[in-house]
């Protein structure tokens, strides 16, 4: 599935198989080991021309959509998909220039974190696009559309139930449904966590597909899930992603920053806060970051800004009292920026919770 040889009856026009080739379409799969009778996860193989086929699988695995075809099928195209209960993952790859409507179930996300080609998609009124190394997240209940999946492009999908994400999410996440509100639409993981946490996703796949029995027991596929959700959750959450680990001059920066949120920080205060200079300050913020100094900062202060504005009855303060009290001297820059990572304005956010 991640790298693994199958049989020549899999690369069929339409095969859906274990590894040892026993056709299935989904549920768990009674096998005997040594007299033992044990339940695996269901595994999807198809390698296909037919964008119907590919199509039919996809919705099996994850949500139900509608494809259109952009342009003339360039290759074969493959849905690898594997079924770990409230986790699947997959690989895919359409082979063909097309674009996808979902409509995504109440209960469940998907992060679709992008291998090789290009990912463009839309919510609402707002668009993003994603390369290799960056991810789409698309929300429970929340209809998107993959405006352009590149025919070359290679996905690697996520869909994960909302419960089984929620119990890893770091404490006060996902209070008053402050989790889903701010989450990010699209997650870098090009840094030295991003790529760990994606390479262990294709060792682990890997893995089940070689020895689907290792699934058998609850606690082995409850595990595993685990393993992938915790730092899934992290990712995702604001909170986290705004107080990344690292070494002592990051956690100096991060202090400074929560103390006193409405000053109006240059890249020279904060590596004069660090204790290093500025092109230092900048290299360690990349590597453990993945981003600039200035770019994390501005992070923080929209995060902040939303949590005053979300705030009940008020509470936080009118929007030019927020962007003031979080840094920002300009409105205008303020509501861009707010709805470029939010996708909403922050005259939206009050109205819902004034």
């Amino acid at each position: 599935m991640w790298g693994m040889s199958l049989c020549g009856a899999c690369y069929g026009v339409h095969h859906i198989c274990s590894i040892r080739c026993a056709h299935r379409l989904s549920g768990m799969r009674t096998l005997s080991r040594r007299g033992l009778m044990t339940e695996v996860s269901t595994v999807q193989d198809l390698r296909s021309t037919c964008l119907k086929e590919m199509q039919a699988a996809v919705a099996r695995a994850y949500f139900p959509h509608e494809l259109q075809k952009l342009g003339r099928e360039a290759s074969p195209g493959f849905v690898r998909t594997l079924d770990l209960g409230p986790l699947t993952l997959g690989k895919i790859r359409w082979g063909a220039d097309i674009a996808l409507d979902c409509d995504y179930a109440e209960d469940a996300y998907e992060v679709n974190i992008v291998l090789s080609g290009h990912l463009s998609w839309t919510r609402g009124s707002r668009s993003w696009s994603a390369g290799p190394g960056e991810a789409a997240v698309f929300l429970p209940g929340k209809r998107s559309t993959i405006t352009h999946w590149d025919a070359d492009a290679t996905v690697l999908g996520i869909k994960i139930g909302r419960a089984a994400l929620h119990q890893h999410l770091p404490a006060g996440s996902a209070v008053a449904g402050s989790f889903e509100e701010t989450m990010p639409p699209s997650l870098d993981l090009r840094t030295e966590q991003g790529r760990s946490w994606v390479n262990f996703i294709r060792s682990t796949a890997g893995h089940v597909i070689s020895d689907p029995v290792a699934t058998a027991l609850p606690a082995v596929r409850d595990s595993m899930v685990a393993s992938i959700a915790a730092p899934m959750a992290v990712f995702l959450s604001p909170a986290e992603a705004s107080a990344p680990p690292g070494p002592y001059m990051i956690r100096r920066v991060r202090h400074a920053v929560e103390q006193d949120p409405s000053r109006r920080w240059t890249l020279d205060d904060l590596a004069a806060v660090s204790g290093v200079g500025r092109r230092r300050l900048q290299q360690v913020f990349r590597e453990y970051v993945g981003v600039s100094p200035t770019a994390w900062l501005l992070r923080v202060r929209l995060d902040r800004a939303h949590q005053l504005l979300a705030a009940p009855s008020g509470g936080g303060g009118s929007v030019s009292e927020v962007a003031y009290a979080c840094g920002f001297n300009h409105l205008g820059r303020f509501s861009q920026e707010f709805r470029g990572r939010f996708g909403c304005t922050p005259s939206e956010v009050r109205a819902r919770k004034g």
